[in-house]
């Protein structure tokens, strides 16, 4: 899997790929703050800037 935007130290959040997925590292949320969640799914946080350094390599 490959990094492709966050910090590189560990402790904040991430966004990788692989051949087929996205994966992100971000803040957990409780389940019950989105009304449930199904069985085997998780759900996370993560900053804007995130997904704006992410939209701006892809556009590299």
């Amino acid at each position: 899997m490959k990094q492709v935007a966050g910090c590189d130290d560990g402790n904040c959040p991430k966004w990788f790929e692989d051949s087929d997925h996205y994966v992100i590292q971000g803040y957990t949320v409780d389940p019950a703050e989105l009304g449930g969640l199904p069985h085997g799914e998780s759900a996370v946080r993560i900053p804007r800037s995130l997904v704006e350094e992410f939209l701006r390599k892809e556009g590299q």
